[in-house]
């Protein structure tokens, strides 16, 4: 079985753990989180889950104009901490991290893809969760090299 950790981080962190027994993701679970509370349920995860996280993908905080404007100042900061102590605890358990900005994975992990992955319902009413799902579909089909959801080769 694969495992992929996404996280979305922010003022509200998206969290999405997806397991891949086979093709498809299944026994995914979602949630969002306040900043606090991010890093302890990262660390169950690496450590006490019971199955071993292959990977986790967390969303890089980019500095532009739009972050400068944001509604909550400390949401930046509270991402960079929560990138930064993801990364120290994913180097302290031997699980390889990836770090994208969503500008290169939301044009790719589109709504259709979700869905045809059976990530779209599950997420509904949490957006911070469903672009943690985002950032998870993405790095297990690039880097763990899984099917992509939407390629016509898996559905035979």
């Amino acid at each position: 079985m694969i495992r992929v950790l996404g996280i979305d981080p922010g003022g509200t962190t998206g969290l999405a753990v997806l397991d891949f027994p086979d093709v498809y993701p299944v026994g995914e679970e979602f949630g969002q989180l306040p900043p606090d509370r991010v890093l302890q349920l990262v660390l169950w995860w690496l450590r006490d889950a019971g199955h071993r996280v292959n990977l986790v993908a967390i969303e890089k905080f980019v500095v532009s104009r739009r972050s400068g404007r944001s509604s909550t100042a400390q949401a930046g900061e509270q991402a960079r901490l929560i990138i930064g102590g993801v990364a120290q605890l994913c180097q302290q358990h031997g699980v390889r991290l990836v770090q994208r900005p969503a500008g290169v994975v939301k044009p790719w992990a589109t709504d259709r893809r979700l869905d045809a992955a059976g990530l779209l319902a599950p997420t509904r009413g949490m957006g911070h969760a469903r672009d943690a799902a985002r950032h998870a579909l993405y790095a297990a089909v690039r880097d763990l090299r899984l099917p992509d959801p939407l390629s016509t080769k898996e559905r035979t």
